[in-house]
């Protein structure tokens, strides 16, 4: 199986230059990673709001992690619709399914995720905080 790149771009950042001068890409666990926050972070659309998604050709995409900053969502609701999405995607293992584990923070949620990546069969941890 032929394994694919995405260009690097951390989340909240430009795209990101290989040694040579070229656009750097991200493959394998770290792909998987980007592609993580990007799902978690994105916006959907948000009708009872009136609200536009982040992506207008995707309107479901992702989770809107921001969204739900402020909000009265408990810890648990969003480590549920977190778990949702990374089963959405593709580059993550459906079995063992991921560990979600999300806590209210000052100005933001921090989040903990133990999923298997499906390309490469490992397990990965993933933290990382939303803040406004």
């Amino acid at each position: 199986m032929a394994t694919l790149n995405d260009l690097s771009q951390a989340w909240g950042s430009d795209l990101s230059p290989s040694p040579s001068g070229d656009l750097a890409t991200a493959s394998g666990d770290l792909r998987t990673q980007q592609r993580i926050i990007r799902r978690l972070m994105t916006c959907p659309a948000d009708p009872v709001n009136n609200l536009p998604p982040d992506y207008i050709w995707h309107p479901t995409y992702g989770a809107g992690l921001p969204r739900f900053i402020g909000s009265d969502a408990t810890e648990g609701e969003i480590a549920a619709v977190v778990r949702g999405q990374m089963m959405l995607e593709a580059s993550v293992a459906q079995s063992p399914a991921p560990i979600v584990s999300a806590q209210l923070i000052t100005n933001g949620i921090s989040l903990t995720l133990s999923y298997t990546d499906a390309i490469s069969g490992n397990p990965q941890t993933l933290s990382f905080s939303a803040t406004n």
